[in-house]
């Protein structure tokens, strides 16, 4: 071997690590622009937060802002391990926490905006539970209180092989995402996209028309949801 050889060999490892950092350089600056997007409501709340709700803007929008941004983490953060898994990107991994705590952050700051100003009849609780619709967004930020609180490699120590079974929670609240969603849309919820208020939901009774083709489930533990699909056509109607 010639000493041109010899300078092949030691220039190769310099040449290999200088293209890591370089690769570790630029994915970190995309990292922390992908990140930047759980600002954009909380940008657009802080005028009427500091303003204390000025001409209701926050009775009028909160949901809009919030909730829509709410959901919008917890999708992404959902998404993080398929595309992982369709493109091999490992790099993009931290973004699965990153969007997951700051869907419960914006979750909370939701839940408390509404708590205080929504227009809802019944009081704080009325202002959480009474629809259907408000009552899903309560479940979804109950059940994301735990998981966010865990959220961290000492309760992960702590908890060890139970820590992923609590994680698995966020599943649950993606159903209860999907139906606070779709309670807000017609058919599914009440016309004004507020869900069905809770006392009149549970004393629904059946459609005679719409009761024949779900005559399996009369009388079964999904007689409610029998109910609930026909009192949503009869709202869509």
């Amino acid at each position: 071997m010639g000493r041109s050889d010899v300078a092949v060999a030691d220039a190769r490892p310099s040449q290999y690590y200088e293209f890591s950092a370089i690769t570790i350089k630029k994915r970190s600056i995309a990292l922390f622009f992908m990140r930047l997007p759980v600002f954009v409501p909380i940008i657009f709340m802080v005028r009427p937060w500091l303003e204390l709700n000025p001409k209701d803007t926050l009775t009028l929008v909160e949901a809009d802002v919030l909730g829509s941004a709410g959901i919008f983490c917890l999708f992404i953060a959902l998404s993080i391990t398929p595309l992982i898994t369709l493109t091999g990107a490992q790099w993009i991994a931290p973004l699965r926490r990153w969007y997951g705590i700051w869907f419960a952050v914006i979750g909370l700051a939701d839940t408390t905006t509404a708590a205080i100003t929504t227009a809802f009849a019944g009081g704080v609780f009325g202002r959480l539970t009474g629809h259907t619709f408000l009552l899903t967004g309560f479940f979804i930020i109950t059940l994301a209180l735990p998981v966010l609180a865990t959220a961290n490699t000492p309760s992960q120590r702590k908890l060890g092989k139970y820590w992923k079974k609590l994680q698995r929670m966020t599943y649950v609240i993606w159903f209860f995402a999907v139906v606070h969603l779709l309670d807000g849309i017609k058919p599914f919820g009440a016309a004004d996209g507020d869900g069905i208020p809770v006392p009149a939901f549970w004393r629904m009774r059946p459609i005679p028309c719409f009761s024949e083709s779900l005559s399996g489930a009369r009388g079964t533990k999904w007689e409610w949801a029998r109910q609930w699909i026909g009192q949503g056509l009869v709202n869509s109607s």
